[in-house]
């Protein structure tokens, strides 16, 4: 863990703890991962954890639709099924990305499938096979399965805009090195608790300024712009 506080701070190196990303396209996907943190053999990725050093209220951009069941048959255990899955929050998949091969599981089922009922990327997996509030159990059975059913929630997606006014920003997020997102883990003293108290321990940050694409991307954002466009989205309740 690294404090962004100061000019100092950003330039240390961070703390890195192991937290699980199921990503088919690695090529230790097949092999497992050789460390603590090995599940269904599937690679965890290390993901890193900092306190983000400076918002007004927040704008709903989308709202979340009813979620839906989803049945994906790959037909054999070496056919990815052609997305990329983070377990940050210990609870649910939130779905990183497609992979661009129209032929993959995932994109021939939405290519059959009518536009509220395709899986996109920043949607997030509440169940596989009925499991629930078990991500790193979820994706086990991702791995192991050649047959699962998925209950697809779509995300509460919004904008908060975030003047630092020489404030921290009071963020602690966590994120993987291969993932799309900042996971907000706790709300210090800073801008983001004295002025959005709109956002919660839980929500995902996706772009910061028009900035998106990968987390290193994000955190570099989050230094240098001020204010910060944030866009966020959360699991509905």
């Amino acid at each position: 863990m690294f404090c962004c506080c100061n000019a100092e701070a950003q330039n240390k190196t961070s703390y890195v703890k192991l937290v699980g990303v199921l990503d088919e396209s690695d090529p230790q996907y097949d092999e497992g991962f050789a460390g603590d943190c090995e599940v269904g053999g599937c690679t965890l990725i290390a993901p890193e954890r900092v306190h983000m050093v400076g918002a007004s209220k927040a704008n709903i951009l989308a709202g979340p639709a009813t979620p839906f069941l989803v049945e994906l048959d790959r037909g054999a255990l070496t056919t990815p099924f052609g997305w990329r899955l983070d377990f940050l929050d210990k609870e649910t998949l939130f779905v990183c990305g497609l992979v661009p091969e129209p032929t993959s599981v995932v994109n021939r089922y939405n290519m059959s499938a009518p536009a509220h009922r395709r899986i996109e990327e920043g949607d997030f997996i509440v169940s596989v096979n009925e499991i629930v509030r078990d991500s790193a159990n979820m994706a086990t059975i991702l791995k192991e399965q050649v047959t699962v059913e998925v209950l697809v929630q779509r995300p509460l997606k919004f904008r908060v805009v975030v003047d630092k006014h020489g404030e921290s920003v009071g963020l602690d997020v966590s994120f993987s090195l291969l993932g799309n997102n900042l996971l907000v883990e706790g709300i210090q003293e800073g801008a983001v608790r004295s002025r959005a108290s709109d956002m919660r321990v839980g929500d995902r940050i996706v772009s910061i300024c028009g900035v998106t694409g990968s987390s290193s991307a994000l955190l570099r954002a989050m230094q240098e712009h001020d204010p910060l466009e944030l866009e966020c989205v959360r699991l509905a309740a």
